[in-house]
């Protein structure tokens, strides 16, 4: 496995978390591209928005190639994926919050 430390393979994971998101958001309005998106674990569409966890995720960008999952997790927060989905016209928020990150919720919807 490569260490998400690596320069190269956090922007490969990040790359692969984008091209996730803007194959459903492509496909919008009210997030049908997930419909066309294979999703994962308890990743569901819900009401126009999508709802994952951060281990969903972790799983359906096949990131345990490059890293495990807290140092996805170190990595994605790190990041300025929250910041290119919002360029997007998105934002994740969380719902179900937990006192465990792993155990909360999210949900992407428009802005």
């Amino acid at each position: 496995m490569l260490s998400c430390s690596n320069a190269n393979s956090q922007q490969q994971m990040i790359e692969q978390l984008q091209a996730k998101f803007a194959a459903l958001l492509q496909a919008d309005p009210e997030l049908q591209g997930a419909q066309k998106v294979a999703l994962l674990g308890s990743m569901r569409l819900q009401q126009g928005s999508l709802e994952f966890s951060l281990q969903d995720l972790y799983v359906w960008i096949e990131a345990d190639r490059l890293c495990s999952y807290q140092q996805f997790r170190q990595q994605l927060y790190q990041s300025r994926f929250n910041a290119w989905l919002q360029q997007q016209g998105y934002q994740c928020v969380s719902i179900g919050n937990s006192a465990k990150v792993d155990q909360s919720r999210y949900q992407l919807r428009r802005m």
